[in-house]
């Protein structure tokens, strides 16, 4: 199949694995690799010809991202009304597909260590998430304040990198990894509206494919950076799941942080902690739900997640509860206020 993105980097010799913090605990690690003289001496030689390619790939997205703030222009338009991704993504529930994308971007190698060696992703996870999905929100629904949006991310992430807990070079711009966030936005929205049985139709999915590659160009990704089409994208997606994704500590952290194994303390202002003692279990349970029920199966078999038939009935009593909670309330109740301000307007 065809690579999407840049290809992985091994880097030189300015740091070995060994004298990395151990990110990466599960069985999932991959093996390291047995050293040869003449593996050695080849790999040497490789090293300043793989750091120029990844200098170059960084420099690109720096590039694309810098013309954003030059010119005050994205490479495409911000997304409007006549978008599908406006008519399915404003719902408040949709934030329920936020765990389930969570774990599948930190079992992405180098989004993992730019998350350790960058953010205190368990000291504030309510706060994280609700700022995540405005951010989200703003790129979808701003019209031209999604340019705003999007030099800000750029801001923001333009010094995370490093090197990650296999020795290879990272940086959070890559556009590798900006393209795999917004690969599983898509596919989770897909799979949180086939949850709440109201699946997007082939003919939409595809519509609302080409909306997130937009947003894509609205962050600075090249039209090369994801694949053309859903056809394609699927081949990508599935083939990212069995050969670029591991599991490893920032991967099991978020998912304890995700379900509440740890959350002692109400993270929700206002909420005395003996309620949230009381609240934690079924919560935590509630999230593991849509955690885990929206990944694919083949997702859920690589991060050896387990996953029953009862969990699938309980999934569909939820989801259609949401569906038809959704389709009773008025619309300022069911949109979030991002989405039902650009819609108003």
């Amino acid at each position: 199949m065809r690579s999407y993105g840049p290809a992985r980097v091994s880097p030189g010799n300015e740091r070995t694995t060994a004298e990395l913090p151990n990110r990466s605990t599960s069985h999932f690690s991959r093996p390291a690799s047995v050293v040869c003289p003449i593996g050695l001496h080849l790999s040497m030689f490789l090293a300043p010809i793989e750091l120029l390619i990844f200098s170059l790939q960084h420099a690109e997205m720096e590039t694309n991202m810098d013309g954003i703030a030059r010119r005050g222009a994205a490479p495409a338009e911000p997304l409007g009304p006549g978008s599908v991704i406006w008519r399915l993504a404003g719902d408040r529930t949709v934030s329920l597909q936020g765990a389930s994308c969570l774990l599948m971007q930190t079992a992405h190698p180098s989004i993992a260590a730019a998350v350790f060696d960058h953010s205190a992703y368990d000291a504030d996870p309510t706060g994280r998430l609700i700022r995540t999905i405005d951010s989200i929100r703003r790129l979808i629904y701003g019209g031209q304040g999604a340019l705003d949006e999007s030099q800000r991310l750029f801001e923001l992430h333009k010094s995370m990198k490093g090197i990650d807990a296999e020795g290879n070079r990272y940086h959070a711009l890559h556009p590798e990894a900006y393209a795999w966030v917004l690969a599983t936005l898509f596919d989770g929205l897909v799979r949180y509206r086939r949850a709440i049985n109201a699946p997007v139709s082939e003919p939409d999915r595809e519509l609302l494919y080409q909306d997130w590659r937009q947003v894509g160009a609205v962050l600075g990704l090249q039209p090369w950076h994801l694949p053309p089409n859903v056809t394609e994208f699927d081949e990508y997606y599935e083939t990212m799941i069995a050969e670029r994704l591991q599991t490893g500590r920032v991967f099991h952290r978020m998912f304890k942080t995700l379900v509440m194994e740890s959350a002692m303390a109400s993270p929700v202002p206002y909420l005395p902690n003996p309620v949230w003692s009381q609240l934690r279990r079924p919560a935590g349970s509630f999230v593991r739900l849509f955690a885990v029920g929206l990944l694919r199966p083949t997702a859920r078999a690589q991060f050896d997640m387990a996953w029953n038939a009862r969990d699938q009935r309980r999934l569909n009593r939820f989801g259609t509860t949401i569906r038809t909670v959704n389709s009773a309330v008025p619309a300022r109740v069911r949109l979030d206020r991002i989405a039902s301000a650009a819609l108003r307007s």
